[in-house]
Protein backbone atom coordinates (compact mmCIF):
# COMPACT_ATOMS: atom_id res chain seq x y z
CA UNK A 1 0.00 0.00 0.00
CA UNK A 2 2.70 2.07 0.59
CA UNK A 3 4.43 1.73 -2.47
CA UNK A 4 1.43 2.55 -4.46
CA UNK A 5 1.27 6.06 -2.27
CA UNK A 6 4.67 7.11 -3.49
CA UNK A 7 4.13 6.00 -6.95
CA UNK A 8 1.08 8.03 -6.84
CA UNK A 9 2.41 10.97 -5.47
CA UNK A 10 5.49 10.48 -7.97
CA UNK A 11 2.88 10.69 -11.00
CA UNK A 12 1.30 13.88 -9.20
CA UNK A 13 4.70 15.54 -8.94
CA UNK A 14 5.74 14.71 -13.23
CA UNK A 15 2.53 15.05 -14.61
CA UNK A 16 3.05 19.02 -14.81
CA UNK A 17 3.64 21.31 -18.01
CA UNK A 18 5.62 24.88 -17.56
CA UNK A 19 3.57 28.00 -18.67
CA UNK A 20 5.96 30.28 -20.33
CA UNK A 21 5.36 33.94 -21.07
CA UNK A 22 5.91 36.32 -24.02
CA UNK A 23 7.27 39.59 -25.11
CA UNK A 24 5.81 41.85 -27.10
CA UNK A 25 8.28 40.44 -29.75
CA UNK A 26 6.28 37.20 -29.31
CA UNK A 27 9.67 35.54 -28.36
CA UNK A 28 9.34 33.22 -26.03
CA UNK A 29 11.38 33.82 -22.37
CA UNK A 30 12.30 30.24 -20.51
CA UNK A 31 14.43 31.79 -17.86
CA UNK A 32 14.81 34.77 -15.86
CA UNK A 33 18.45 36.88 -16.20
CA UNK A 34 19.88 34.88 -13.45
CA UNK A 35 18.97 31.47 -13.94
CA UNK A 36 19.22 28.36 -16.28
CA UNK A 37 17.18 28.82 -19.74
CA UNK A 38 14.78 25.76 -19.71
CA UNK A 39 15.28 25.60 -23.68
CA UNK A 40 18.59 24.59 -23.93
CA UNK A 41 17.11 21.10 -22.29
CA UNK A 42 14.42 20.75 -24.86
CA UNK A 43 14.87 16.93 -26.35
CA UNK A 44 14.46 13.43 -24.65
CA UNK A 45 15.86 12.57 -21.24
CA UNK A 46 15.95 9.07 -19.44
CA UNK A 47 17.38 7.64 -16.53
CA UNK A 48 16.04 5.26 -13.32
CA UNK A 49 13.68 6.64 -10.15
CA UNK A 50 15.28 5.32 -7.16
CA UNK A 51 12.66 5.13 -5.15
CA UNK A 52 13.93 5.26 -0.53
CA UNK A 53 11.69 5.24 2.55
CA UNK A 54 13.57 5.52 5.54
CA UNK A 55 17.00 5.44 4.02
CA UNK A 56 16.38 2.03 2.22
CA UNK A 57 16.07 1.68 -1.49
CA UNK A 58 12.55 -0.09 -1.97
CA UNK A 59 12.04 0.08 -5.71
CA UNK A 60 13.42 1.55 -8.91
CA UNK A 61 11.14 2.78 -12.11
CA UNK A 62 12.86 3.29 -15.50
CA UNK A 63 11.47 7.07 -16.21
CA UNK A 64 11.80 9.05 -19.43
CA UNK A 65 10.87 12.56 -19.87
CA UNK A 66 10.51 14.49 -23.15
CA UNK A 67 10.60 18.31 -23.07
CA UNK A 68 9.25 20.45 -26.10
CA UNK A 69 8.52 24.00 -27.01
CA UNK A 70 5.26 24.97 -28.28
CA UNK A 71 5.26 28.52 -28.95
CA UNK A 72 4.28 29.82 -25.61
CA UNK A 73 4.57 27.03 -23.55
CA UNK A 74 6.86 23.90 -22.72
CA UNK A 75 5.38 20.57 -23.20
CA UNK A 76 6.39 17.56 -20.83
CA UNK A 77 5.76 14.39 -21.17
CA UNK A 78 6.88 12.04 -18.68
CA UNK A 79 7.12 7.89 -18.92
CA UNK A 80 7.23 5.23 -16.90
CA UNK A 81 7.90 1.56 -17.92
CA UNK A 82 4.01 0.11 -17.86
CA UNK A 83 2.12 3.06 -17.67
CA UNK A 84 0.47 5.46 -19.95
CA UNK A 85 2.43 8.24 -21.12
CA UNK A 86 1.79 11.94 -18.78
CA UNK A 87 1.25 14.89 -20.90
CA UNK A 88 1.72 18.34 -19.03
CA UNK A 89 2.54 21.86 -19.63
CA UNK A 90 5.17 23.64 -17.85
CA UNK A 91 4.01 27.86 -17.99
CA UNK A 92 6.08 30.82 -17.40
CA UNK A 93 4.50 33.62 -15.28
CA UNK A 94 4.16 36.63 -17.47
CA UNK A 95 4.90 39.01 -14.57
CA UNK A 96 7.91 37.37 -12.42
CA UNK A 97 10.44 35.46 -14.57
CA UNK A 98 11.59 33.39 -11.87
CA UNK A 99 7.85 31.62 -11.89
CA UNK A 100 6.22 28.93 -13.29
CA UNK A 101 3.41 26.82 -13.38
CA UNK A 102 2.89 23.07 -13.38
CA UNK A 103 -0.33 22.66 -15.22
CA UNK A 104 -1.29 18.97 -14.68
CA UNK A 105 -4.26 19.16 -17.13
CA UNK A 106 -6.70 18.04 -15.02
CA UNK A 107 -7.37 20.83 -12.65
CA UNK A 108 -4.30 20.58 -10.71
CA UNK A 109 -1.89 23.53 -10.75
CA UNK A 110 1.36 23.94 -8.94
CA UNK A 111 3.38 27.21 -8.16
CA UNK A 112 6.98 26.76 -8.56
CA UNK A 113 10.36 28.92 -8.55
CA UNK A 114 12.92 28.73 -10.73
CA UNK A 115 16.61 29.82 -8.86
CA UNK A 116 19.19 29.97 -10.49
CA UNK A 117 19.61 25.88 -11.95
CA UNK A 118 16.80 25.09 -9.42
CA UNK A 119 13.07 24.30 -10.44
CA UNK A 120 10.67 24.20 -6.96
CA UNK A 121 7.75 22.74 -6.07
CA UNK A 122 6.32 22.59 -2.41
CA UNK A 123 2.92 21.02 -1.68
CA UNK A 124 0.81 19.08 -0.31
CA UNK A 125 -1.73 16.10 -0.71
CA UNK A 126 -3.89 15.25 1.68
CA UNK A 127 -2.04 16.03 4.96
CA UNK A 128 1.39 15.06 2.93
CA UNK A 129 4.06 17.47 1.93
CA UNK A 130 6.45 17.25 -0.78
CA UNK A 131 9.50 18.90 -2.04
CA UNK A 132 10.16 18.78 -5.45
CA UNK A 133 13.33 19.58 -7.48
CA UNK A 134 14.25 19.73 -11.15
CA UNK A 135 18.42 20.36 -10.96
CA UNK A 136 19.33 21.58 -14.58
CA UNK A 137 22.80 20.89 -14.35
CA UNK A 138 25.86 20.18 -18.24
CA UNK A 139 24.18 17.54 -19.77
CA UNK A 140 21.85 16.10 -17.19
CA UNK A 141 18.53 16.95 -15.04
CA UNK A 142 18.35 15.80 -11.53
CA UNK A 143 14.76 15.13 -10.05
CA UNK A 144 14.26 14.58 -6.19
CA UNK A 145 11.75 14.72 -4.30
CA UNK A 146 11.07 14.56 -0.49
CA UNK A 147 8.16 13.71 0.98
CA UNK A 148 6.56 13.01 4.36
CA UNK A 149 3.70 13.86 7.16
CA UNK A 150 2.69 17.63 7.88
CA UNK A 151 1.79 16.74 10.92
CA UNK A 152 4.73 17.64 13.77
CA UNK A 153 6.71 14.82 14.70
CA UNK A 154 8.40 17.29 17.49
CA UNK A 155 7.33 21.09 18.60
CA UNK A 156 9.60 22.96 21.03
CA UNK A 157 10.29 26.25 21.56
CA UNK A 158 12.75 29.25 22.18
CA UNK A 159 12.35 32.87 23.07
CA UNK A 160 9.05 33.09 22.19
CA UNK A 161 9.79 31.10 18.52
CA UNK A 162 7.34 27.40 18.12
CA UNK A 163 9.43 25.16 15.97
CA UNK A 164 7.68 22.29 14.48
CA UNK A 165 10.01 19.36 13.54
CA UNK A 166 8.36 17.49 10.54
CA UNK A 167 9.21 14.13 9.49
CA UNK A 168 10.32 13.27 5.86
CA UNK A 169 11.14 10.21 5.35
CA UNK A 170 10.96 9.81 2.08
CA UNK A 171 12.97 10.28 -1.05
CA UNK A 172 12.50 9.75 -4.88
CA UNK A 173 15.75 10.41 -6.65
CA UNK A 174 16.28 10.48 -10.97
CA UNK A 175 19.25 11.36 -12.87
CA UNK A 176 18.07 12.07 -16.19
CA UNK A 177 20.65 11.89 -18.87
CA UNK A 178 19.95 13.03 -22.79
CA UNK A 179 18.87 10.31 -25.51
Amino acid sequence: MQKNIFHFILIILLSSQLLISCKSTSKIIYHSTTSVNLMDYTGKWAGILEIYSYGKLIDTVPMGLQIQSNQRKLNWELHYKGQEVRKYSMIKDSIHSERFLLDENNGIVLDGILNKNTLSFYFEVNETFLDCKYTFEKNQIRFNIYSGSLIPKRTSSDSGYVVRSLNIPHFQHCILKPI
